[in-house]
């Protein structure tokens, strides 16, 4: 038994470490294509633009505030300035356009005034098709200008982002916890194990290539040229800890008690297809015929696809039980925690810039963080409604209930072999009383 059970644990220890091999060389594939592509986006002289300064600000409704602009380095001929507005009803300038003398190293105030509610107004330099592009000039050479109602709103905003940042990122450590209290990872859906270090590490690599490669931000920025780099230094760290933090929980599942659990054919199948489709683009991109940002948009999508499905077999397997027993709970409040607060910054956003369109125009990301919380809430009317009679057991107790039971049928056994040697020497009494008395019959009869 124990060797049949120490080739099941190697077997699916190989079966990670090829995962974990495959993943290695794509990641090492991917750093030294984009090392070598890098030069592509690098010009040997600096590429001539105006520089805006800062490229994002906030003001309140009505009110009027300046931004700076500054050449990147002085121009041997006068420098025509022009400003190409995204909307001109939400923003007025002061000043569209002017002349920068050659040689000339001043530094511009551009005042303007709000208007209207608007979020992300963007405010760019007018280029011509002979001007250069390269990566500082795509990120410098505009400001994005929001219009908000108030204040305090914009303050809540932070302490909500905040909130759900910590609320997710602890949200691993419950489940971690409790296996190790438990040294069992019985309960806990090995489909869900695996979807999730998947999901993760795509996201990941998606936060890492738009943080930290060059290549990937210029696609970005020439794709969606009124817009910055969406991803944050904090998106990058908490992608990071959530992969780390999953491949911990599944090391746990090599050394505790885990049952007979072990990952269904339909998730082998789900992970295959999406291994596939990630490493068939990746191919793709490294001959050019799609760019860097389309691959990193297949590893978001896949995430999101994951991100669906999931919740799915662990629910299924906490109602096959009939309890939530090696589930923690705890994960899930967090959980929650985070996806309310996510939701209600949505909200809280909308209605300071007056920008619906976030939530009723592109619904993917508040659809996604309500399907969540749709899920969190499964989660606890399993645990609170459903199966809130099911009586908790450590594994201590589980123990002494197995010996329990051992005890219990082996005194049956001596109770049971008792009663046959009683009954056998009954019948050997009758059978020899019997004997006894045919034979003084036989004498009475002879006489």
């Amino acid at each position: 038994m124990f060797s049949l059970t120490f080739c099941q644990t190697i077997s699916t220890l190989v079966k990670y470490f090829e995962i974990m091999r495959m993943l290695t060389f794509l990641v090492i594939f991917t750093l030294i294509y984009w090392n070598l592509s890098s030069g592509e986006v690098e010009e040997d002289a600096p590429c001539l633009h105006l520089k805006f300064q800062p490229n994002v600000i906030n003001v309140p409704l009505g009110s009027e505030s300046f931004f700076t602009v500054q050449l990147s380095q002085p121009s041997e001929k006068v420098y025509n300035v022009s400003f190409e507005q995204q909307d001109p009803k939400s923003i007025t300038l002061n000043k569209t356009a002017f002349q920068i003398p050659a040689k000339s190293q001043e530094i511009y105030s551009i005042g303007f005034t709000a208007n209207a509610l608007k979020a992300s107004v963007a405010v760019r330099e007018n280029r011509t098709t002979e001007q250069c592009i390269s990566l500082d000039s795509l990120k410098e050479s505009m400001i994005l200008i929001t219009v908000f109602r108030l204040e305090q709103l914009n303050v809540l905003l932070d302490v909500l982002g905040w909130i759900y940042f910590a609320a997710w990122t602890i949200s691993f450590w419950p489940q971690i916890f409790l296996n190790f209290k438990r040294k069992s990872v019985v309960g806990l859906n090995f489909d869900f194990l695996a979807l999730n270090i998947t999901g993760f590490l795509f996201y990941a690599s998606y936060n890492c290539s738009l943080y930290f490669s060059p290549v990937v931000q210029t696609e970005y920025l020439e794709q969606y040229p009124n817009s910055v780099n969406p991803v944050l230094i904090q998106d990058v760290a908490f992608a990071l800890h959530a992969f780390f933090a999953t491949v911990l929980t599944i090391g746990q599942c090599f050394f505790y008690e885990r049952g007979s659990q072990k990952l269904s054919k339909l998730c082998l199948i789900l992970l295959i297809a999406f291994w596939s489709s990630t490493l068939i683009t990746l191919l793709l991109a490294a001959v050019r015929v799609i760019t860097w940002l389309w691959f990193v948009s297949v590893l978001s999508y896949v995430k999101l696809a994951i991100s669906i499905l999931k919740y799915i077999p662990q629910a299924v397997l906490n109602y096959r039980r009939k309890n939530t027993e090696g589930f923690s709970i705890g994960s899930i409040f967090l959980d929650f925690t985070g996806g309310v607060g996510s939701m209600f910054q949505m909200i809280v956003f909308a209605y300071n810039t007056d920008e619906w369109s976030q939530l009723f125009g592109d619904f993917t990301k508040f659809g996604l963080g309500l399907f969540s919380i749709c899920f969190d809430i499964v989660f606890f009317i399993q645990r609170y409604a459903l199966y809130r009679n099911y009586q908790k057991m450590d594994m201590s107790e589980e123990s002494e209930d197995s010996q329990s039971v051992f005890r219990s049928s082996c005194s049956l056994e001596r109770r049971l072999s008792s009663l046959r040697d009683s009954t056998l020497r009954f019948g050997q009494a009758m059978l020899h009383e019997y004997r006894t008395n045919h034979f003084v019959y036989d004498c009475l009869i002879s006489e």
